[in-house]
C-alpha cells in the first residue's frame, strides 16, 4: 500500500507516516563524497550525531530518485540534503513541511566543452550525474546524458562526447579537492545555482524538526560542522 501513498497523499495517507510522537526517520541522498551506500562520507557524520542524540530514529542512504520517492511517499519522515524546491518540483505546498535550517551551501556549475562544435540543428548534449537537480538550466534545451560518476562525466566532456556538463559542488569528489574540477577546466564555467542544503521533515514532525534545527545551529556556530565536512564545507556566512 505504501507505494501508492504519493498518488493519494493529498487525500491523507497517514498510514505511511510514523506517529508524530516518535522520532522521525531520515533518508539521505547518495552523493559522491558526501554520503554513500556504506553510510560513509562528509554528511554522514551529521546524520550519525542526530541519531546518537535520538533526534532521529535512524537514517538510510538511497540513490537520488529513490530517496525522493521514499520521502514523497512518506516512507521516510525527513530527507537530506534537500530544500523546498523539491516540493515545488513535485507541486506540493510548502506548508506541508516544518521550518528548516540550512547546514551547508550548494552550488551548481554549467561547464561548456571548449572544442565542441555543434552541427546545424543539433541540440546540445548535457552530461549529468544521476538525475540530480539542474537549477538555473533550461533542461528542455539540452539532450540529457546521465552518467554514474563525475570522473566519467569529465572524461565525456574532455573527449568532446558531450557539449556541456552540470557539476554540483560540493557533491563532487575528483582529484585532491572538489574545486580542482572547476579551477582546472579549460572551457567556460558558469555559476548557475547558489543555494543551501537542509534537513527537511513533514509538518507532522514539527517538534522533532525544531530539535534537529537547534542541534544543527549549535554545530554550525561551534565550528563542528566545518570540522565534520572538511573540504566539503562551504559555510553559510552570506546566506540570507
Amino acid at each position: 500500500m505504501l507505494r501508492y501513498c504519493f498518488s493519494l497523499f493529498l487525500f491523507g495517507c497517514s498510514a505511511a507516516l510514523n506517529a508524530a510522537s516518535e522520532a522521525p526517520t531520515l533518508v539521505a541522498l547518495e552523493l559522491p563524497g558526501l554520503t554513500d551506500a556504506e553510510r560513509k562520507g562528509a554528511f554522514s557524520g551529521l546524520y550519525n550525531i542526530l541519531q546518537d542524540k535520538k533526534l532521529i530514529a535512524g537514517w538510510e542512504p538511497a540513490p537520488i530518485f529513490r530517496a525522493h520517492q521514499k520521502f514523497l511517499n512518506r516512507e521516510a519522515s525527513c530527507i537530506a540534503p534537500s530544500s523546498k524546491l523539491l516540493l515545488d518540483e513535485y507541486e506540493i505546498d510548502r506548508s506541508e513541511v516544518a521550518p528548516l535550517v540550512p547546514f551547508n551551501r550548494v552550488k551548481g556549475y554549467l561547464m561548456t566543452a571548449p572544442n565542441y562544435i555543434l552541427e546545424p540543428n543539433e541540440r546540445p548534449s548535457l552530461g549529468v550525474v544521476g538525475i540530480g537537480h539542474l537549477f538555473g538550466v533550461e533542461q528542455d534545451a539540452y539532450k540529457i546524458v546521465n552518467v554514474t560518476t563525475y570522473d566519467q562525466l569529465l572524461n565525456l566532456i574532455g573527449a568532446n562526447r558531450v557539449s556541456a556538463a552540470y557539476v554540483n559542488y560540493p557533491d563532487v569528489i575528483h582529484h585532491s579537492t572538489a574545486m580542482e574540477i572547476i579551477n582546472s577546466f579549460e572551457g567556460q564555467v558558469e555559476l548557475r545555482w547558489d543555494g543551501v542544503d537542509n534537513i527537511m521533515c513533514w509538518k507532522e514532525f514539527r517538534s522533532a524538526q525544531a530539535d534537529i534545527n537547534s542541534t544543527v545551529d549549535e554545530l554550525q556556530r561551534s565550528g563542528a560542522l566545518k570540522e565534520l565536512f572538511g573540504k566539503y564545507y562551504i559555510g553559510l556566512d552570506t546566506v540570507d
